[in-house]
């Protein structure tokens, strides 16, 4: 298996507010984040976001197939209020989705926290599907940091 990420800077940005991080262990996964452009530092929160989920696979890497959404979120989200506040960042720069991406036996598991969407794309690159998409109104996903 061959795991290869992109990140393109929007023309509105001057700092990009997206991170991603990817590997082949605990399991193969892919973790992305984006921040939400109306809150302060949040390149910093996606960063850390990021990090916090990819030591929660670590953590949980002999259970991953029975990791629950909800105990995951907590974890990540109280660890990164702790990580803010040590650097001496509001709360609000962890304002960005978290999605991450895990490789099953058979199928790959996705956990949204926030707002975003996944596409799949058939082997012989003919057809692509939207596979899942989370859409908030008035444009105001549910971060972890609000929790």
């Amino acid at each position: 298996m061959h795991i290869d990420t992109y990140i393109k800077g929007g023309a509105s940005h001057t700092i990009c507010e997206d991170y991603i991080l990817s590997g082949m262990l605990p399991r193969p996964y892919i973790i992305i984040s984006d921040g939400c452009s109306s809150s302060d530092n949040t390149e910093t929160g996606a960063r850390i976001l990021s990090h916090l989920a990819k030591q929660y696979l670590n953590y949980r890497a002999d259970y991953l197939d029975d990791i629950e959404k909800n105990e995951m979120g907590n974890w990540i989200a109280h660890n990164a209020e702790m990580v803010a506040r040590q650097l001496g960042l509001p709360t609000s720069c962890l304002d960005a989705t978290l999605i991450v991406a895990i490789k099953e036996e058979f199928q790959i598991r996705v956990i949204f926290f926030g707002d975003g969407f996944v596409y799949g794309i058939s082997r012989d690159l003919k057809m692509d599907t939207l596979l899942d998409e989370i859409k908030y109104t008035n444009n105001a996903p549910y971060y972890l940091s609000y929790q």
